[in-house]
């Protein structure tokens, strides 16, 4: 039988999945249905600031629950999203265009994901070996290239066309996308390396990686001109804001849970997902129209990509040949201990 306690204590957090999952559905609805452009912007505009108030309301929870390095993770994280959130109620209320006051709402929205990033980086709470940080090291470097030339792709070169004013300018433009591929990266590597909480880690990372997803979307749209609040491409933020205020609910949000033991799978989970990364940004690096098959840039990123990918294979044979090897000198010592008191006996 199941432990009462653990599945009291899990029960607010099923509530929040369950009312996340329910507000996503109704959002997609509204925003998909044939409603006039300006009740869809309302609607838009609405599940924005409500998810915004559930992330604030959840992070501020699990910060007052929290002790250690893990209440600093939530008190920046939910500054964070109060940062996102008053900037939201700011646009709002003065009826400000994102595309037009690109000053205030782009600094605003840089703050918070600096917050933020800061806040994913404080949040783990176990210690990792030396092999097991380098690794983790490796993994950082293969996703972020990897999501780098996606991203060059995909948002960089539409922002750097489209951009016409100065030097300063194209670099602001460029700043945010900067700052959610590295959000998008650290969600990553949280889902790559999580262990003994790896349904609350695996929600926090897929939260962030839709809001990082949906800020590049943005990005791109606001340099093109043809960004317009109200669509299906909203459901990202509400999304991830939702996904992330239920996992701020989660028990090990505030308590982490021990460190378990390991997992021969947990290697093989995390080299699939790192692959599968490097499989899709060599299609779309295949697939996506462009003049020239690889840029300068694009070829640097490929050529860390590549020896980051291979040392992180190099290492992880080292590592699983010396903790073989270890076990195999323990085995054979225990060995003689049995047989030297089986001599005595």
């Amino acid at each position: 039988m199941g432990d009462p306690s653990r599945a009291g204590s899990l029960r607010p957090f099923f509530a929040a999945l369950g009312a996340a999952a329910a507000g996503c559905l109704v959002f997609a609805l509204l925003l998909s249905s044939s409603l006039s452009a300006t009740t869809r912007e309302s609607i838009g505009g609405t599940g924005l600031l409500l998810g915004g108030l559930a992330v604030v309301a959840s992070t501020g929870v699990a910060a007052v629950r929290s002790q250690g390095s893990r209440r600093t993770a939530w008190i920046l994280l939910c500054a964070a999203a109060a940062t996102g959130l008053v900037t939201n109620l700011v646009t709002e209320a003065m009826a400000i265009d994102p595309m037009e006051d690109t000053g205030f709402v782009g600094g605003a929205l840089a703050v918070a994901m600096m917050l933020s990033i800061v806040g994913l980086i404080r949040l783990p709470s176990t210690r990792q070996r030396g092999a097991e940080l380098g690794l983790m090291m490796l993994d950082g470097l293969v996703m972020g290239c990897a999501v780098l030339v996606i991203a060059s792709i995909t948002v960089f070169t539409p922002l750097v066309e489209a951009g016409t004013g100065s030097v300063v300018d194209e670099a602001a433009a460029l700043l945010l996308p900067c700052l959610d591929v590295a959000l998008a990266t650290i969600a990553l590597l949280l889902l790559v390396r999580s262990e003994g909480d790896r349904w609350f880690y695996s929600l926090i990372g897929s939260g962030f990686l839709l809001m990082a997803a949906a800020d590049m979307a943005f990005a791109v749209q606001a340099a093109e001109g043809t960004f317009r609040l109200g669509t299906l491409e909203d459901l990202g933020w509400i999304a991830g804001y939702l996904l992330f205020a239920a996992a701020a609910r989660h028990p090990q949000a505030s308590v982490p849970e021990k460190q378990a033991p390991d997992d021969p799978a947990s290697g093989v989970r995390g080299t699939i997902l790192v692959f599968a990364i490097l499989m899709t940004a060599l299609v779309v690096q295949l697939m996506y129209p462009k003049d020239d098959l690889l840029t300068s840039t694009q070829m640097v990123l490929w050529l860390l990509l590549v020896l980051a990918a291979g040392t992180r294979q190099t290492l992880l044979a080292a590592d699983n040949s010396a903790l073989r090897n270890g076990l195999e000198r323990r085995v054979r010592e225990q060995t003689a201990d049995l047989r030297r008191m089986s001599r005595h006996t």
